[in-house]
């Protein structure tokens, strides 16, 4: 009868059999691997136990990845641990023994006492923090709570022969602890069970306690690596345990989708990083989660910009979760080519990384220039220790090594791959400086294996090397389409979240020309407005341009609210000049120099700071200054001939004298006689006159029109000229 072969040999079978044939293995085929952080919040209880096997069950089917480490940490938080409750801390411990498929790693950084102690013991590796407050055990603190026997099996059973009196120690405080050799190896023995451990082929059993009686055992990081307990010890954080045992950056951060079915978008990141590619990129996210997306690609194709809006982006991406029920987000950072600078950023705050074996992530060569980090003071250079210090934070919080964040910036920083010189072997990122100090030592406890980066340029991490290093979790072979990428995450569907008509919108009326061009038209349509009133076409064309022009720049933050704040004020100051003041003086030119800066201002980023962001600052003001002047004179050439323009003269009337001289007079009209008599007569005007309306001479009341200007009911007003029927009234 034939047996059933497992997948997992079939794969291995066809990788071979593709060796053999000399033929390339499939993305899919070469599958890395890998492992994964799970968290054990306590106190340990059955709903507890149920999520951890959930999470385990999740990453062992795992496609991308082959996770063969779990490393489980039981002070989430860094707090302490203990659990009094027996049963579920059993049921945990009995699961976590009987993955024979994968190497289990208890991470203990705080006290783990009571139970707890149980399922970290049914781990295949210990590894503790070198902190104080870092120690195991105390199981039964409580000398009156009574050893029960299956209590005291399931200990004796998860410690095995060597160590079982030092577990023993930790439920029995009246326990001695001796220590002997057996087969070559240490060996621990109750002084009580001293004849049967001589029989069993104990030899050299010291006389002295190492664990003398009196109190439990409760051991610290370096007497737990003593007792056989442990295996590591000084390790901090988890980063540095995915250091010692070769885990990529993506293994701190688990399986964001927990089993939930993978519905993938697209999402190309290219341009220039800035506040309003912020923006964009955040409505294309929300778009897609609101349309049930839990991965997203995020195809980097971006440089350059704003640090501040990549730091902004960087934070919205790390803190993404689904609408409904706000679990997290998976972000797959696809880098086909280069990512640079700004892009770095991007990257970081992924789930994962992608990149082709040739790409190049975190080039920061444009940025730094010759000698650019001891220089970092000088004005047009950007604020090296700022990035850099930020890049490091980012990269600490998502499991990268900062002092690769660091090599990024600094070009004679070197940075070594060195690893343990005894013992366990372990590997770790060091500098020059760390690794000379290392060497100082009476016992230096690294050697070099290789020399990571070098002085003199700054750390650019290609796709094959941040694979190595654990910063990428997948590499493939060719800089093409996201279509790659589909198949390394099993994903059968992937939308391509394409910019929307909003987006097409705002970036056609960001451009420099129409930009101006906007301004030259609002502010054409502005003066043909006040130079003609009552009107009211160009007034709206010209509401329309600038509400157009101040909205397609609004992604740019803050500043475009100072900037539309300054733009009303200046239109304010110049209708007080033309309306109020007499003349045109301080007022209105501080009212036109407050539009060309609130305009200025709209496109800006941020303040400018350095000498080339002035310039840059500068020029834009003079360029919206040059089209305000264009338009102004085009304003006032294009008012004064609009009466001569067939069909366009119909919007104003035309006063006296400025008529071709091709228009015959028309007949006398009846009252002709009556309307001149009111030449030079003052009355008061009994309607708005915008420019017609009705004035009141006497008891007589008479239509009438001014020569443009808008006049206010109840004004003083005064016929200056009678043509015919119609007379022309000023306001006196």
């Amino acid at each position: 009868m034939c047996r059933a072969v497992s997948p997992a040999v079939m794969r291995m079978l066809a990788a071979g059999l593709l060796l053999l044939l000399g033929l390339p293995l499939r993305a899919e085929d070469a599958i890395p691997e890998d492992g994964v952080f799970i968290t054990v919040a306590n106190p340990i209880t059955s709903n507890e136990t149920n999520r951890v096997k959930d999470v385990t069950e999740r990453s062992r089917s795992r496609k991308d990845r082959r996770i063969t480490r779990i490393v489980y940490d039981f002070n989430p938080d860094n707090r302490e641990a203990a659990t009094p409750d027996f049963g579920p801390c059993y049921d945990l411990a009995e699961y976590i023994r009987n993955l024979h498929d994968l190497t289990t790693i208890a991470y203990v950084h705080n006290k783990v006492s009571r139970h707890t102690v149980l399922p970290v013991l049914a781990c295949k590796e210990l590894v503790m923090a070198g902190t104080p407050e870092t120690k195991i055990g105390e199981v039964l603190p409580d000398p009156k709570e009574p050893r029960i026997p299956i209590q005291v099996t399931a200990y004796s059973q998860l410690a095995g022969e060597a160590r079982l009196a030092v577990v023993l120690k930790m439920l029995d405080p009246n326990i001695e602890v001796l220590e002997g050799r057996k087969n070559n190896a240490v060996y621990f023995v109750e002084r009580s069970k001293l004849a049967e451990a001589q029989a069993n082929g104990v030899v050299g059993i010291k006389p002295d306690p190492v664990l003398p009686a009196g109190r439990l055992a409760l051991l610290n990081g370096d007497e737990a690596i003593r007792f056989g307990l442990a295996k590591l010890t000084g390790k901090d954080s988890q980063q540095q345990v995915a250091e010692a045992y070769g885990l990529s950056a993506a293994s701190l951060r688990g399986d964001p989708l927990g089993g939930r079915p993978r519905i993938a978008w697209l999402i190309k990141a290219s341009g220039r990083v800035d506040e309003a590619f912020a923006e964009t990129m955040k409505r294309r996210i929300r778009r897609a989660i609101g349309a049930k997306a839990n991965v997203l690609i995020i195809q980097i194709e971006c440089s350059n910009g704003s640090v501040a809006a990549a730091l902004d982006f960087a934070t919205f991406l790390r803190t993404l979760t689904d609408d409904n029920e706000h679990l997290p987000v998976m972000t797959i950072a696809y880098i086909p080519t280069v990512a640079p600078d700004t892009a770095t950023f991007i990257a970081f705050a992924c789930s994962e990384i992608v990149m082709s074996k040739t790409a190049v992530l975190g080039d920061f060569s444009a940025w730094l220039g010759v000698d650019a980090f001891k220089r970092r003071d000088l004005p047009d250079m950007p604020n090296i220790a700022f990035v850099s210090g930020s890049l490091q934070n980012l990269a600490e919080s998502q499991g990268i090594p900062k002092v690769l964040a660091a090599g990024m910036l600094d070009p004679d920083l070197e940075i070594f791959r060195v690893r343990t010189a005894k013992g366990t072997i372990e590997r770790r990122l060091m500098t020059a400086q760390e690794l000379e100090e290392d060497k100082n030592l009476p016992e230096p406890r690294w050697v070099v294996e290789n020399q990571i980066k070098h002085k003199g340029k700054p750390l650019a991490i290609t796709g094959t090397m941040a694979k190595e290093l654990g910063i990428a979790s997948n590499v493939v072979e060719s800089s093409g389409e996201a279509k790659q990428v589909y198949a390394l995450y099993n994903l059968d569907k992937v939308t391509d979240a394409r910019p929307d008509w909003l987006d097409g919108i705002a970036e056609f009326l960001r451009r420099p020309t129409v930009a101006v061009l906007l301004v030259m038209i609002g502010i054409g349509c502005l003066i043909l407005e006040l130079k003609i009133p009552g009107v009211t076409a160009p007034g709206v064309i010209s509401a329309v341009c600038f509400v157009l022009f101040f909205w397609s720049w609004s992604l740019n933050g803050e500043i475009v609210i100072l900037a539309l704040l300054l733009f009303l004020l200046g239109l304010v100051l110049i209708g007080i000049e033309v309306f109020i003041l007499p003349g045109f003086g301080f007022v209105g030119i501080s009212g036109i120099l407050l539009v060309v800066a609130g305009l200025g201002l709209a496109t800006l980023e941020h303040m400018p700071q350095s000498n080339s962001e002035w310039f840059d600052f500068g020029s834009k003001l003079t360029q919206f200054a040059i089209g305000l002047v264009v338009a102004a004179i085009g304003a006032i050439v294009f008012a004064k001939y609009l009466p001569n323009i067939p069909i366009a003269n119909r919007m104003v009337l035309v006063p006296a004298g400025e008529r071709p001289d091709s228009v015959e007079e028309p007949p006398a009209l009846p009252g002709v006689e009556m309307s001149a008599a009111l030449l030079g007569a003052i009355g008061t005007a009994a309607t708005v006159l915008r420019p017609a309306g009705m004035a009141r001479f006497g008891e007589q009341y008479v239509d009438v029109v001014t020569e443009g200007n808008y006049v206010p009911a109840g004004a003083r007003v005064q016929v200056i000229e009678v043509e015919a029927n119609r007379i022309v009234v000023k306001e006196v």
